[in-house]
């Protein structure tokens, strides 16, 4: 049962996201809409591998946690920010919605399959501290996880120092070097930003 998803934080989510229509609604049809999550950063020097004639496409993007460079070596890629024409979107939730399944990439019922832009940026999920991702999970929409056993800082902080998955799934995630496909502003700031860097 997806009963959850009418709870009163995916109403709220869904509402928000759907507002960005006001932020664009007097740009140009042909002009690019993208959608991502905050945690989801494109590669900005991939826009342009997007084809109009595909209408949309989803950012390829790396899927780390808690560090910046603690990769989920069971999922590595993780399906982000999406583009579309402005002329064909039908709502930003909409867009963020289209989802893509690990084997066929995309629902049957899509009438073609979109565009998949590779190396398409970084998604960085509960880069926060432990304190930060207990709050994050009390008030964000997926109210399943709020409980003791992912809320409770102390066993955050244990899992973020164990390397182990935030939501206790069984994932593996392993350490990465920092090298030239991590966003650019990373690599110059590295002593700013050492907190969050193995």
């Amino acid at each position: 049962s997806k009963s959850w998803r009418n709870s009163p934080n995916w109403i709220r989510e869904n509402y928000q996201r759907n507002c960005l229509l006001k932020g664009f609604k007097d740009s140009d049809d042909d002009d690019l809409i993208m959608i991502s999550d905050i945690d989801e950063i494109p590669n900005p020097k991939m826009i342009n591998k997007f084809e109009k004639k595909n209408k949309y496409a989803c950012f390829v993007q790396k899927n780390f946690q808690s560090k910046i460079n603690l990769l989920n070596a069971s999922e590595p890629n993780w399906f982000g920010t999406r583009i579309c024409v402005k002329k064909f979107i039908k709502s930003p939730m909409w867009l963020k919605n289209i989802k893509i399944k690990k084997k066929n990439f995309w629902k049957f019922f899509q009438p073609n399959p979109p565009q998949l832009i590779l190396e398409g940026g970084w998604h960085f999920s509960f880069l926060k501290t432990s304190e930060g991702i207990s709050k994050k999970i009390m008030s964000y929409a997926h109210q399943e996880y709020n409980n003791s056993n992912y809320n409770n800082i102390d066993l955050i902080q244990k899992r973020v120092d164990e390397k182990r998955d935030i939501l206790d799934r069984d994932f593996i995630y392993k350490k990465i070097d920092l090298d030239s496909t991590f966003p650019d502003f990373i690599i110059k700031n590295k002593d700013k930003l050492k907190a969050w860097i193995l």
